[in-house]
């Protein structure tokens, strides 16, 4: 049981690789994949904002590892989050993609051409224009969208 310890320990230090090594394949498979995606995205797409997320995947899967092995779960192979992608399901994720191509697009073509032409301060001001606009947005949106749940059906205002 101390040599399973060990290497579950030490295949942990990948995220995914120690929930594989117990044989929760699907939840090591996530991890694992949200993982070095999140690197891929974050040096690809040259958006450093999203780095913060590495350390906290890092982070579960070792003490979500320590966990099974204290609790001796061996079959408890669920996913951990799950994305819709047909068309009529959540369209948070479609948001978030949105979001990741505009300031991308924003980043690394826009700036750098209109660097050229308008000075450090300006764009500077710009980017935090178009982040606080995105927040307020977002915010109203929110708001509006609480208002639609609340509002009674035509049917039950009938009745």
């Amino acid at each position: 049981m101390q040599n399973k310890k060990f290497w579950a320990y030490f295949f942990a230090l990948i995220p995914g690789a120690g929930h594989m090594y117990l044989g929760l394949q699907k939840k090591g498979i996530q991890l694992m994949v949200s993982f070095f995606l999140l690197i891929t995205l974050c040096s690809w797409v040259d958006i450093p904002l999203f780095a913060i997320f590495i350390p906290v995947i890092w982070f579960y899967s070792i003490f979500d590892v320590r966990r099974i092995l204290q609790l001796g779960i061996t079959q408890d192979d669920t996913i951990n989050f799950n994305i819709p992608l047909n068309i009529n399901g959540n369209k948070t994720f479609a948001y978030i993609l949105i979001f990741i191509g505009c300031i991308a697009l924003l980043k690394n073509v826009i700036l750098p051409i209109a660097n050229v032409y308008i000075s450090w301060e300006v764009i500077h001001y710009f980017k935090t224009i178009i982040v606080s606009l995105m927040f307020i947005g977002i915010g109203i949106k929110l708001l509006m969208g609480n208002k639609r749940l609340l509002l009674p059906s035509k049917k039950e205002a009938l009745k």
